[in-house]
């Protein structure tokens, strides 16, 4: 449809989202990240020719979250991947990993 696709993470407590998105408010950092925050994900779909926002949405906990790489199917559906240390990230019903598992020191 010759939109725009932008994603990535942001630490800004008021980047724009739009009326229906999954996540309209920021959720947070990793505190003890005192070098390097990331802050939440975002999608974001812009229409090229206007400027405009179609859709903009945060992703992401009270950890840091960080959107790496998206994709989309036929359908229009958004694909993402990315990192996290968030231990409150959404996650639908029929994911392979619920929770999440750490990491080592």
């Amino acid at each position: 449809a010759s939109n725009v696709y932008v994603a990535g993470c942001t630490i800004s407590p008021n980047f724009p989202t739009t009326s229906g998105a999954l996540q309209t408010t920021f959720g947070g950092t990793e505190i003890q990240n005192v070098f390097f925050s990331l802050g939440d994900g975002f999608v974001t779909k812009i229409n090229p020719a206007t400027g405009t926002l179609i859709y903009s949405t945060y992703f992401g906990g009270s950890g840091d979250d960080c959107i790496t790489a998206i994709a989309l199917d036929s359908t229009g559906s958004v694909y993402m991947t990315g990192s996290t240390s968030t231990l409150n990230l959404p996650v639908s019903s029929g994911a392979l990993q619920r929770n999440y598992a750490g990491y080592i020191i």
